[in-house]
């Protein structure tokens, strides 16, 4: 009974937490499974505290609610009068500032990233259909050589290597570092503006 108990009380602080997490950077189940590197489903069960997470995952995912108590922590001290006050605002500020800087140019570079396999799947897709119908249905006034299959292979070869990496699957995923990117900047945007609204505040 007693494992029984530890097991359910496990799932539930998984759950709790997921929750906590998701509601505070919009992140979606997919968004946070990439990042924990689990799968969706396994996200879904243990949101629901009908699974638990690897250790990696639990690592990850209590490394980031700690944070979020934290900044929790210190907003509700700066509003209770009386309390001991952030005495340097300005400088939190500017570390969350820094923070959101970091996370929406890593968003930005992965953008041009997408843009870029977004751009060069549907042309290996083109570039093998083509080299096809010119191998089994050339033109009657063109002769394919030695040469020009020779050229054709060996350059289907090196597009077949590069699609996996322009696939849908790859943009997906890049979609999802994106989206993940965004998230914490605007989490990081939201404490750099309370810090900034305090002004300096002394330690009473």
């Amino acid at each position: 009974m007693t494992t029984v108990f530890i097991f359910k009380s496990t799932n539930t602080t998984f759950m709790s937490s997921i929750q906590q997490v998701r509601e505070l950077t919009g992140l979606s189940q997919s968004q946070l499974a990439v990042w924990l590197g689990v799968s969706k489903s396994l996200v879904q069960f243990a949101e629901k505290g009908q699974r638990s997470l690897p250790q990696a995952a639990l690592l990850k995912l209590s490394a980031l609610v700690a944070l979020a108590e934290g900044l929790k922590k210190e907003v509700r001290a700066v509003a209770r009068p009386g309390d001991r006050l952030i005495s340097n605002p300005g400088k939190l500020a500017a570390r969350h500032k820094k923070k959101e800087e970091f996370h929406e140019s890593s968003a930005r570079a992965l953008e041009r990233q997408l843009l870029i396999s977004k751009k060069k799947h549907p042309q290996l897709d083109n570039r093998l259909a083509l080299f096809h119908a010119l191998r089994n249905d050339a033109p009657e006034w063109y002769s394919v050589t030695e040469a020009d299959i020779t050229w054709m292979e060996l350059t289907e070869w090196f597009s077949r290597d590069r699609m996996p990496l322009t696939g849908l699957e790859q943009q997906e995923l890049l979609q999802d570092k994106i989206d993940m990117h965004l998230a914490y900047a605007r989490l990081h945007r939201l404490q750099k503006e309370r810090y900034e609204g305090m002004g300096e505040k002394r330690i009473g």
